[in-house]
Formats: structure tokens, sequence, C-alpha cells
């Protein structure tokens, strides 16, 4: 802490008197000799020196002020912490150089330490500007020694603290970020936070942009201003921060903001993955048994409002079975993938397909003209399921084909109660239609 202690300087008169040429030496040292343990019988001018030294060299600024708040004397070291001349603030009101928005809570401070004489047992922090215009966080720490004759003033001690400040709200802005990640919210709400974040510590003429890169392509353009943002194994490029100029990617906050980006949207996409597979089949891609139920559900709601057609297919794979039985379950699986692919090509572009489990799938169609355009497309998937699925590179056997073919049965509702049992009526036809024959397909069902 601070050590320079300061005596009566003479008030305003003295302010008068400031500037770049002021003597040095406090009053109380010029003309008030004190006896110190070790420098007893010293000259009193070498005394006054030792103490400039140790303020010139004290990292704290010690200040007195009136009971008004004016400055009566303030230390060598505020040059160095504030870059005023010494002696150019001697008379000025403390309050010009606190920041507006912390003006209140160092006055408050100020006038409970005026009212009760001693050292205030709590500092207080605010913001100084410094004689170039930015401002520095302080701690200071004030001592009521108006009763006393030595010095008649507000003793004040003032300490930078503003690396202590930026460190904590990093790292305050750090764990809320967490916890938006933690808790889900939306990636874009919390991109825009960390960019936000990075924002405390720019100045103005500096900027600094979060991108989601979704093809994962990008390449380390550093030297551009272009910070990559890379999965956790680093084998995937997940996004950008963009940074202004370019020299600004090594700041410590960009560097954490490019950490906490990679944090978000690795959990986005993640979670992106794990609502996926809560509505689609992990084999095949296609459409879950839940989700058709939702898209029959959307439907539904719609052609109660608007009216129209809709209509469901079921298809149950013949043969299938012994692919399974003949070539092995990776075989089975290879042709249902292949078949899944096939299903879609073979279907609307806004019609829905699914697999039920196993060999059965689902082909959800919505806004029919009439029951011919579900038997159009029905007969497309016969045809798609029926065409040969190599498997010859996957079992090492040249010419072997799997070859299964289909039994679909669909129905039709042109109202919410026929869609109520469409689930039901596809499915009872497409039993009936492979009791029939495999392979054959049932007329619509039109009740």
């Amino acid at each position: 802490m601070g050590v320079v202690a300061a005596g009566r300087t003479g008030g305003p008169a003295d302010a008068g008197r400031g500037g770049e040429g002021r003597d040095p030496v406090p009053p109380t040292f010029r003309n008030r000799p004190r006896a110190m343990p070790d420098v007893e019988g010293a000259d009193v001018a070498e005394e006054a020196r030792r103490h400039l030294i140790l303020g010139r060299h004290s990292h704290d600024i010690v200040t007195v002020l009136d009971g008004s708040g004016r400055i009566r004397y303030s230390a060598l070291s505020g040059l160095d912490l504030l870059g005023y001349p010494f002696g150019t603030m001697i008379g000025r009101n403390a309050a010009e150089l606190i920041h507006p928005d912390d003006a209140d809570a160092a006055w408050s401070y100020f006038a409970e330490v005026v009212a009760r004489p001693g050292r205030a047992e709590q500092p207080v922090t605010f913001r100084l500007r410094h004689r170039d215009g930015h401002y520095l966080h302080v701690e200071a720490v004030a001592n009521n020694l108006l009763d006393d004759p030595e010095v008649e003033g507000i003793v004040v001690t003032i300490r930078d603290v503003t690396d202590r400040v930026r460190a904590e709200r990093r790292v305050d802005g750090q764990a809320r970020i967490l916890r938006m990640i933690a808790t889900g919210a939306p990636l874009a709400t919390t991109l825009s936070a960390i960019e936000g974040f990075v924002a405390h510590e720019l100045e103005p003429n500096e900027r600094c942009a979060v991108l989601v890169d979704h093809d994962g392509a990008g390449r380390d353009e550093r030297s551009r201003g272009v910070l990559p943002v890379l999965s956790a194994d680093g084998s995937r490029r997940l996004g950008s921060v963009i940074v202004e100029p370019p020299t600004l990617g090594d700041r410590e906050a960009v560097v954490v903001a490019r950490d906490l980006a990679a944090i978000a949207i690795e959990r986005a996409q993640a979670e992106a993955r794990l609502a996926h597979l809560a509505l689609h089949d992990p084999l095949t891609g296609l459409a879950n048994r839940a989700l058709l139920r939702d898209r029959l559900d959307l439907a539904t709601a719609r052609l109660d409002r608007s009216g129209g057609m809709l209509g469901l297919l079921f298809a149950d794979l013949d043969g299938f079975k012994a692919v399974n039985d003949t070539w092995g379950h990776h075989a089975g699986d290879h042709v249902l993938v292949v078949l899944a692919r096939r299903l879609r090509a073979a279907v609307r572009a806004q019609d829905t397909v699914a697999r039920l489990g196993g060999d059965e799938f689902a082909v959800l169609c919505e806004g029919l003209e009439g029951p011919e355009e579900l038997e159009v497309i029905a007969g497309r998937i016969r045809g798609a399921i029926a065409e040969e699925v190599e498997l010859a590179s996957l079992v090492g056997v040249p010419g072997v084909a799997a070859r299964v073919t289909a039994s679909i049965g669909w129905a039709l509702a042109t109202s919410p109660e026929q869609a109520s049992t469409l689930l039901q009526r596809a499915d009872s036809r497409m039993y009936e239609a492979k009791a029939a024959a495999p392979g054959n397909r049932e007329p619509a069902d039109r009740d």
C-alpha cells in the first residue's frame, strides 16, 4: 500500500500555484519534521526525499481530499497511474475523474467516511478517468483524518484493479455462457452472448463475430483475421471467429470466445443429432413411427381446415427373411438401406416415408387429387422394391443379389374422422394382401 502521508496545504488557494513546476515536497515534510524510529535526528529534507522516492515507486495513489472532495494533495505515483502531471489536480474536485455510472456509489461511500472519523471498514471500487480519456478500475479505501491537525483531510489510498476486474468479469461471463449451453439456450442466442462477452474487452475500432460453418470445410485463416473453431478432437471445423483488426486474434478474450463457441456449437449439433434420432430410424434415416404419427396429426388438422384427400400406404417385404438367413444381418441391413433410398425417390417430395420396424414401411401422402394418384404411387413403390439389390461386393460371392417383393395395403381419408383410422385400415389391408398372395396389392380402401 502507499506510504506517502499528506498534511494541510492551504486548500483552494494552493491550487493556483499548482502545475508542472510545483514543489513536489508536501508542506508536511517541509515544515513539520516528525521523528521516526530509524531516522531519529535525520535531516528533514532527507526524510522528505525518502518519502518521495517511496511514493514515486508505489503501485498505489495516496491522495488527500478535503471534506467536499477537493484534492489537496496527490502522491507522485499518480503520475504513472493516471497520467496527470504532479500537482495539476490540486484544488479540483475528485468527482471530475469518476465515471458517471459509478459516481453515486463512490460519493455515497465518501459521505459515510466524512461522517465517521477513522478508517473505513470496506474499500469501494469505481472507475477513474486516465488523462488520455480511458477509464481504469480502481479500489479505494479512505481514512478520515479531518480532525488530525497534521493532516486535516480524508486520506484515500487508490489501487489499480483493472486487470483483476477484467479477469473476474471474464470468469463471470464464461460461467454465464456455460450455463446457457448447459440449459439448452438456442445456439444463435449463445453465440450472440459470446460476441457480447468479447465486446467488453474491445476498443471502439475493434470487432469480433462468431459464425457457424455448416460444411466444416474451412481453412485456418488466422493471418487474415479468422480463427477456426474446431471440434474437441480437432477433426472438424465447426465455425469461425472473425476479428478485426487481424492482430486482435491474439487477445485472451477472443481465444476464450473461440473455445466457448466450440462447446456451444458441438452441444447444439449433438442435441440436433439426438433430436433426429428420436424421430428417425437410425439405420435408414427414414421417419420412425413417432414422426409418422406427428405428421399424420398435422395432416389431419390441415384436412379439417382446408379439405382434400389424405392417403397412407403400408408395405411389408416378402422374401426378406431369406436374405438375413442366407447372407446374414449385415446383408439384410444393406438391403433395407438401399430400398429406403429407392422409396424416397419413388414418392413425391412432400410425402413422408417411414420405417415402422423390421421390414415394414409406410408412406403418408397428403393433398392427393384422387384415389388414382395413390395407386400410381403404390405402383412405383412396388417396382422400386422389386428391383434386385446387388450383394456380391458385400458377401464376396460373384453374382449374388437379393430379390424381395412387397405386400402393400392402403387407405384414404377425406375427413378427420376417417384420418383417425388410417393407420389401422392400411395395416389391415396390407395383411389381407399378404394373405391373398405375397407381392400383391389390394384396391384402395375408400371408406
